[in-house]
């Protein structure tokens, strides 16, 4: 099922879809795109996808990117499984380093991130890095386990 549009992405797309409308009453492209406060160039774009692939080429489309390799309920999971410290999975060292988390995660979830993604995915779960690591004692604070 695919989801709702964004409130941007809606406004987007009527936008477009004015533009359409305005085309098929006649309006010349430099006179829709001062009207819709758009560069002629995007008018055109619009106009050239309807034409060749019709009004429906219009309609706002959903994120093409791959599928997220965690569910949410594995992303929520992040910050008590970093608790438990890299020692509890094999690992050498105190501190979370990015790779060390690289190797918990494929550990625990089965999943492999690289190293420039895996910051993107700790903030999605709320984890900011400093300096590209984070302590035993940083990971229970965030989870609000103080020992």
């Amino acid at each position: 099922m695919a989801k709702p549009l964004s409130q941007r992405d809606a406004w987007l797309e009527a936008r477009r879809f004015r533009a359409w409308e305005l085309k098929q009453q006649g309006w010349r492209q430099a006179e829709i795109a001062k009207e819709l406060e758009v560069t002629p160039g995007a008018v055109s774009q619009w106009m050239k996808q309807a034409e060749q692939k019709g009004y429906t080429a219009l309609v706002s489309r959903q994120g093409g990117g791959a599928k997220p390799r965690l569910t949410e309920d594995q992303l929520h999971q992040l910050p008590t499984l970093l608790t438990k410290g890299p020692h509890a999975y094999g690992l050498q060292g105190n501190v979370w380093t990015r790779n060390r988390i690289i190797a918990m995660i494929r550990q625990v979830f089965g999943v492999q991130y690289s190293h420039s993604h895996i910051g993107r995915i700790l903030h999605k779960s709320g984890i900011h890095l400093s300096r590209s690591m984070i302590s035993l004692e940083q990971a229970r604070r965030r989870v609000g386990m103080h020992q």
